[in-house]
């Protein structure tokens, strides 16, 4: 029996019987009430700045700077954005629609092409995931955030994180994002979005009829610095605390792009917020492919000994279970680990070494904290 493996697609987000996402007035109100969040005080000079970087050859280096938007003050204006974080790529679409118009009030100029706009902190319980672990297909093109170790991070890379395109039919351009689930390629529209309306005579009804642009050829236009964009991949593990007894921790990868490039290392503890993707693993001649889950990450927060997160932390009785186990053993630190050793991994049963082993890679990467001058 052959078995094809698809891509599942989210289902769309549906205000009434008509199974649209939001109408077009609707949709038309919430991004005005973006605007007026994007020109309130605090963020409007942030809008400016990218503007003057855009158009000024001194602020080159930070052409790719993001607009950092704090969703807690998002949602506190603007209530009816919080639905959308279950549709990412309208939820994109709207504020880079409304930053775009922003900066179009603001400056009374054209939107500075490219730049990316980040959500950081977003609250919610719902989107809060305890482990790597429970991370699954249903949470695909939606916004989760978890707390893990990282325990291998990639290297720098550049890639061309916009394009711009032109309709060969009607000459309508517009930019397009790259692709996570392709491998971070352009996948093109299909049909011009230009929504022009031309009048031509029809043949066949012998009158004339009026009908939106439907071309389906589109060229590339050269591109600039500001499509260009930082991009690093991390890989980040399960922490042992929020695991259950026995349970191997799982790791996903993460991808960074622009200013969160290089901003966490192998071995700290962190927050990620991001949306969730698929993508295919690597074929290889003679094995079944496969898809994986990774998150494109909106924010990263690395987690100190002050940071409000306090997810890490061992909980009471954890830290009463572990003081109480090794008080008791506190004449023969040895058999207290040879009894642990034998209670592990019961199908390796007679090979301490191994199961040795597997103890060190479990607890490898999880942060300890000591007391002055311990271990």
């Amino acid at each position: 029996r052959v078995m094809a493996l698809v891509p599942v697609a989210p289902a769309p987000l549906s205000s009434g019987g008509d199974g649209d996402a939001l109408g077009a007035e609707a949709a038309s109100t919430l991004e005005e009430a973006i605007v007026g969040y994007f020109c309130s005080e605090g963020v409007r000079e942030r809008l400016l700045q990218i503007r003057q970087a855009h158009v000024s050859s001194a602020f080159t280096s930070r052409r790719n700077a993001p607009l950092v938007v704090e969703a807690m003050r998002l949602l506190d204006v603007v209530p009816e954005v919080h639905p959308f974080l279950r549709d990412w790529d309208r939820l994109m679409e709207f504020l880079h629609g409304a930053a775009s118009k922003a900066i179009a009030k603001l400056a009374g100029a054209v939107s500075a092409p490219g730049f990316r706009v980040r959500l950081v902190r977003v609250p919610g319980v719902e989107l809060a995931r305890s482990s790597v672990s429970q991370l699954r297909i249903a949470d695909r093109g939606r916004f989760v955030k978890f707390a893990g170790t990282v325990t291998r991070a990639g290297a720098v890379k550049v890639v061309q994180e916009w394009r711009e395109f032109q309709c060969e039919a009607c000459g309508h351009r517009f930019r397009c994002r790259t692709s996570p689930e392709s491998g971070y390629d352009f996948e093109l529209p299909t049909q011009c979005r230009s929504g022009e309306k031309k009048t031509a005579w029809d043949v066949k009804a012998k009158r004339p009829k009026t009908m939106k642009c439907n071309s389906k050829a589109f060229q590339a236009l050269p591109y600039g610095d500001d499509c260009m964009a930082d991009f690093q991949e991390v890989r980040v593990q399960d922490q042992m605390q929020a695991l259950e007894a026995g349970v191997v921790p799982r790791s996903i990868a993460v991808s960074l792009f622009g200013d969160l490039v290089g901003s966490i290392q192998p071995g700290d503890a962190v927050l990620v917020e991001g949306v969730v993707w698929q993508r295919w693993r690597p074929p290889w001649v003679g094995k079944r492919l496969e898809l994986e889950l990774f998150v494109e990450a909106s924010h990263v927060e690395r987690l100190t000994s002050a940071s409000p997160v306090q997810r890490f932390s061992r909980s009471l009785t954890s830290a009463e279970r572990f003081s109480e186990y090794w008080s008791s053993h506190h004449g023969d630190p040895w058999q207290a680990r040879a009894k642990i050793i034998r209670g592990t991994a019961p199908w390796l049963s007679g090979l301490p070494v191994p199961k040795l082993a597997l103890l060190l890679t479990l607890i490898g990467g999880a942060p300890g904290a000591g007391g002055p001058g311990g271990d």
